[in-house]
């Protein structure tokens, strides 16, 4: 089982200047990108470290969706290896599990927040 590897994809800015930044996942001999949400300036994006340059608001935001993610794909990896049903898995099945937990946490309300 491979790690996620962050992407950027530089070769698609958008007209505001901003390109999206992606998860790779890697399922048997297929990959899988996933969409992190986030969109950076390519002046803003720091390949060494694969997150987003500064210590504005935003740059922090941006970096913690991009590790809530990363934390989410590790968990849906370890998940299906403790079943032993990682091998069996496919990128359809892998996509819908990522984007159930993913929707699933942004759609709870805690009960401090009210």
């Amino acid at each position: 089982m491979a790690s996620p590897k962050i992407f950027f994809n530089k070769s698609a800015v958008k007209k505001n200047g901003e390109a999206a930044v992606y998860i790779i996942v890697h399922i048997g001999s297929k990959s899988l990108k996933l969409n992190t949400g986030v969109l950076c300036n390519p002046e803003k994006w720091n390949d060494e470290t694969a997150r987003v340059k500064g210590g504005s608001a935003k740059a922090k935001d941006d970096n913690l969706i991009i590790e809530r993610n990363l934390a989410l794909i590790n968990d849906i990896m370890v998940r299906y290896r403790l079943t032993n049903e990682w091998r069996a898995t496919c990128n359809i099945m892998f996509y819908r599990w990522f984007v159930f937990y993913r929707y699933r946490n942004t759609l709870k309300i805690h009960s401090n927040s009210v």
